[in-house]
């Protein structure tokens, strides 16, 4: 890709996210309030510690403390993973990478386009759900057999050539980001470019280790677009045809 191509691409990436900020702006309301999950914690513990008549009132108090700090600060019915996902969440990390297909960009953006495609061939992604032509649900797999969900919405459509997209509110995780598509060989190969930007958890410092695990870690995007080009390589998506023509 050459740098013009790059720079254009980018300036319209950000030219519709800015248009919308999205998952970049988030209510106040996802700060939580610590003082009565620590105290309440706390009192609990010394008084199962001290033991006695005394002790175990104390400890009943604490944990009157507790579960009123948990259902304040909206921590219960199954609301812990996103409300820790979204802590002290005021910066973007931004998540690059780019790879090589040996196939167009027609087809390659074809078989993105068709969103089911990633589900069935990306491991962290447990499915996602088609509700019109520009909003989508996805399901990402998390640690202790848990899912995590958030609503899609493409701002920008250019065939063959780029996708924009941006979470919606609420949801678990706030992203937003897009993939470039360019012609390499006279058309016969693609230059995938994917740009992520994660809504992180614990400000500057959880910005910092996101975006360092995105680019060397588990979070990297690497393996995805590596299985991306293996499966368009080898020619394994029938869809990817009947794809193509309905988006054009």
């Amino acid at each position: 890709m050459s740098s013009r191509d790059q720079r254009s691409d980018t300036a319209h990436a950000l030219s519709a996210l800015s248009r919308d900020p999205g998952a970049r702006e988030r209510d106040q309301s996802d700060t939580l309030n610590p003082l009565p999950l620590v105290s309440g914690a706390l009192l609990t513990a010394y008084g199962l510690k001290r033991r006695g008549t005394l002790g175990y009132l104390l400890a009943g108090i604490g944990a009157g403390i507790l579960y009123q700090g948990l259902k304040s600060n909206d921590l219960l019915d199954g609301n812990l993973p996103r409300r820790l996902l979204h802590l002290g969440a005021t910066q973007m990390a931004p998540i690059h990478h780019t790879t090589v297909v040996k196939r167009s960009p027609e087809e390659v953006y074809a078989f993105w386009r068709e969103l089911e495609n990633l589900a069935v061939y990306l491991p962290r992604i447990y499915d996602i759900e088609v509700l019109d032509e520009q909003h989508s649900r996805w399901y990402f797999r998390a640690p202790g057999e848990r899912t995590l969900s958030t609503e899609v919405e493409i701002l920008e459509d250019q065939p063959d050539r780029l996708i924009v997209w941006r979470s919606m509110e609420p949801n678990d995780i706030s992203h937003e980001g897009w993939v470039a598509f360019t012609p390499l060989d006279e058309g016969a190969s693609t230059e995938v470019d994917l740009h992520l930007r994660v809504l992180a958890p614990g400000g500057q410092l959880g910005a910092r280790i996101l975006e360092m695990l995105g680019r060397f870690g588990p979070l990297s995007p690497a393996p995805e677009l590596a299985r991306v080009r293996e499966v368009l390589e080898a020619g394994i998506p029938d869809r990817v045809e009947a794809a193509s023509s309905t988006l054009h």
